[in-house]
C-alpha cells in the first residue's frame, strides 16, 4: 500500500481580546464542530501569549483540490458572523450586545402600549351578580 500524503492548509485568525472565547467555542466545542464540519474544515482555537485569542483553521485533504480555498473563505465568514452574534466585554466590565437583527425601533409600539394603559381602566365593566 502507498502512503497517501495530506496537503494541509493554515490559515490564522486573531480576534480581539475584549472577544470572549468561551462563548466563541461554546459548550464542549459546539459552536466549532457546527462549522468544521459544514465547510469540511478542522478548527483548533488556542489562547495567544500576547491577550489576543486565536483561532486556527486547518484543512486537511487527501488530495490537493481547488476547493480548499473556498472552505477557508466559508469557514472564515462563519467565524465572523459568529464573532458579531457573541457578548463583547470591555475592560469596564459593562457588556454591550450586537444590534437585534431584523428589528427596528418603532414609536407607534410604545403609543399603542401607553394607550392600552390609559385605556384599560375604561374597558372594563363591572357587573354585579345578583343573588
Amino acid at each position: 500500500m502507498e502512503m497517501q500524503s495530506y496537503l494541509t492548509v493554515l490559515t490564522t485568525i486573531e480576534f480581539k481580546s475584549n472577544i470572549e472565547i468561551g462563548k466563541l467555542i461554546g459548550r464542549e466545542g459546539c459552536n466549532l464542530r457546527t462549522i468544521a464540519s459544514g465547510t469540511g474544515t478542522s478548527i483548533h482555537a488556542e489562547k495567544d501569549e500576547k491577550d489576543t485569542e486565536t483561532i486556527q483553521i486547518e484543512i486537511k485533504d487527501i488530495k490537493k483540490s481547488d476547493s480548499s480555498g473556498e472552505r477557508i473563505n466559508k469557514a472564515i465568514s462563519k467565524l465572523v458572523e459568529l464573532e458579531k452574534k457573541v457578548r463583547f466585554s470591555n475592560n469596564d466590565n459593562h457588556q454591550q450586545l450586537p444590534p437585534p437583527r431584523n428589528q427596528r425601533y418603532d414609536d407607534s409600539k410604545d403609543k399603542r402600549k401607553n394607550f392600552k394603559q390609559e385605556t384599560s381602566y375604561n374597558a372594563r365593566q363591572v357587573r354585579y351578580k345578583f343573588c
